[in-house]
């Protein structure tokens, strides 16, 4: 199993752990990103939605292909490097944004929404998100199931003017830190296997949580 999860159900949010052992499933997220959907009747359809980490690669052809000069592919598959850019988030379906990529301690400001990511010596790719339950579900129905998606999503890549597809890496920094804890009341965990996980194809799992 390479993708091991947990969810921690507090009076106010949802704290959402991940952590990829698998080096293709890390390459996969630092290439595609991150997202976690999530719906407040625990059925599979995306109400809203927040990527982070955020993908290096280009989104709808607005990023540069541009390899940067330090770009090692050895080093990709290597856990020991620089940590994850904590700095940017990308929100999906709120009110007044709709996938835009906005810098983190603004998400935290206006939304109550915190995420943090590193890469441990030993290769783990460490990840942990704050979801305010207000956030989650929004008509106040205090429902007792909430359904979250977790993805790598396909990557957009704008066209060569030959019909195919530009490749290349992205100028995006990389920064530190460590994860933080979240601390709480009962929640879930488990584990993604490889019949969730691909190599260059990402993975995908729908992960049901009682809340009450």
């Amino acid at each position: 199993d390479r993708i091991r999860y947990a969810f921690i159900n507090t009076e106010d949010a949802i704290y959402v752990m991940l952590e990829a052992v698998d080096p293709t499933d890390i390459r996969a997220i630092e290439m595609r990103g991150l997202t976690i959907w999530w719906n407040a009747k625990g059925k599979k359809k995306k109400d809203r939605g927040i990527q982070f980490p955020v993908s290096s690669m280009p989104v709808n052809g607005e990023r540069n292909f541009e390899a940067p000069r330090d770009f090692d592919r050895d080093l990709m598959f290597k856990g020991n490097r620089a940590s994850i850019n904590n700095e940017d988030i990308v929100l999906f379906k709120f009110d007044d944004i709709d996938q835009q990529e906005l810098y983190m301690d603004q998400v935290y400001e206006y939304h109550g929404i915190e995420a943090h990511g590193s890469i441990t010596e030993q290769g783990v790719m460490m990840i942990e998100y704050k979801i305010p339950k207000y956030l989650i579900d929004t008509s106040g129905n205090n429902n007792d199931t909430y359904g979250f998606l977790i993805e790598t999503p396909e990557i957009k890549r704008p066209d060569r003017g030959d019909g195919r597809p530009q490749g290349g890496g992205s100028g995006r920094g990389m920064g530190g830190g460590t994860p933080r804890s979240g601390k709480g009341g009962q929640g879930g965990r488990g584990t993604a296997g490889p019949q969730n996980t691909g190599s260059n194809d990402g993975f995908s799992f729908w992960q049901n949580l009682k809340v009450e």
